[in-house]
């Protein structure tokens, strides 16, 4: 009877069990065992490489999976055209293709670290499974792999590099001398990575005070302030270290540096708390609140922003920062837009009156229409509450400007009720 792989009981590797949420199993204990059988049996069969590449391109997925584990037999010299192969092999739909083509780029990687690499910093097709998944097998090949990764890190052009700072934790110690040696000449947005790898690495942690007052001291002044709003856009996201240390200092900034740094430090907190979970969204908030009122004008700009959920937190965060973000919402948006008014309806309701009612019953005293009508939109969030405000709302019902006038008997009505 003719030899028939799917006769061997496999499973798929740790890391596709991992994904679909399954637990060890018993026949993870014997994968190498069954590998070294299939290999021996495969190499019996004398093909070259083009053939088995030729066959995990085709249609029959047992063609593909016999492919995939044949081709973690090839030489040296095929790695340039195995490896890429093999890496799309893992997102084949069946599983079993995907098992064979885990386990022989396993056993290639050692071997092929230069082709995993390319495929690491390959760039101008976007970010795909390929580019995440060389990063991986470098991890896995340890402290050989730190070299080529801390290459595509350094590299602006690499696709990917969020998928080589986690394979970087991955390598976890062994990678801290490269990345300290690194850190003293690299840019502003390779350090910012290099901080977010060090922050999670054991015996890295240490380093990340030092190396954030780096990233955000006169070195950074060297650094187009394009590099530098990258930078701190993806510390904000990323890295609550950096965030500590930056909001730690914020008072000491010159003018120029919270040019460069605070609008894109709050468009990365704003992004680390439209997609973390509560306990990353009370600290990203709490972060954003202790900036205060320098965070105000970057936090009014992300209420136009196109993602709704940011905007909210926007409005949230504002509301927080209190009386100080109050005030700068009340000169600076422009009245008679609907949206407008409604975020001074939900910042004033969310701060509550006994914050908010001293703030606009003293804006309540200026003449000028815009901050009347954003005083009268904000009272009107508070509802009832606001009715200590009632009799010096009455006078602008004769104000001369009609719209202020309009505005001043809705709110009115609306404090009455």
């Amino acid at each position: 009877m003719a030899f028939d792989p799917r006769m061997i009981p496999l499973e798929p590797p740790v890391a596709s069990r991992r994904a679909r949420g399954r637990g060890p199993s018993h026949h993870s204990q014997i994968l190498p065992i069954v590998v070294w059988i299939t290999c021996l049996v495969l190499a019996a069969c004398a093909r070259e490489a083009d053939d088995w590449l030729t066959d995990l391109q085709g249609d029959d997925a047992f063609a593909r999976a016999m492919a995939a584990a044949a081709l973690g037999r090839s030489s040296p010299g095929d790695a340039e055209r195995v490896i890429p192969a093999l890496l799309q092999a893992l997102a084949d739909e069946d599983d079993e293709v995907r098992a064979w083509a885990d386990t022989s780029l396993r056993a290639l990687a050692p071997f092929s670290l230069a082709e995993l690499a390319a495929q690491v910093a390959r760039p101008g097709d976007g970010i795909s499974g390929a580019h995440t998944n060389a990063s991986f097998y470098l991890a896995e090949v340890g402290a050989a792999g730190v070299p080529f990764l801390m290459n595509a890190l350094k590299d602006p052009t690499t696709a990917d590099r969020w998928s080589v700072v986690m394979a970087l934790v991955r390598v976890g110690a062994d990678a801290v001398p490269a990345l300290l040696d690194a850190a003293q000449t690299t840019d502003t947005v390779t350090l910012a990575f290099i901080i977010v790898v060090l922050e999670q690495t054991p015996g890295g942690a240490d380093h990340v005070p030092r190396l954030v007052g780096e990233l955000a001291g006169p070195r950074s002044a060297s650094h187009a302030p394009a590099r530098l709003a990258d930078a701190f856009r993806l510390a904000g996201r990323h890295s609550p270290a950096i965030v500590r240390v930056l909001v730690d200092q914020s008072p000491q900034w010159k003018p120029q540096q919270r040019e460069a740094v605070l609008p894109a430090l709050v468009q990365g907190l704003l992004l680390r708390v439209a997609r973390g979970d509560r306990e990353v969204r009370v600290e990203a908030v709490g972060q954003l609140t202790r900036l205060g009122s320098d965070a105000v004008p970057p936090l009014i700009a992300a209420l136009e922003h196109a993602d709704a959920e940011i905007a909210a937190w926007a409005r949230k965060a504002l509301a927080m920062i209190g009386p100080k973000a109050l005030r700068q919402l009340l000169s600076s948006l422009r009245p008679g837009h609907a949206f407008h008014l409604r975020t001074l309806e939900t910042v004033a309701s969310i701060m509550g009156p006994e914050a908010a009612l001293p703030v606009l019953g003293e804006y309540l005293e200026f003449d000028d229409p815009v901050r009347l009508r954003n005083t009268l939109a904000a009272i009107t969030g508070l509802g009832p509450a606001a009715r200590p405000l009632l009799q010096r709302i009455v006078p602008l019902f004769e104000h001369a400007d009609a719209a202020t006038r309009d505005a001043a008997r809705v709110t009115a009505d609306r404090l009455r009720r």
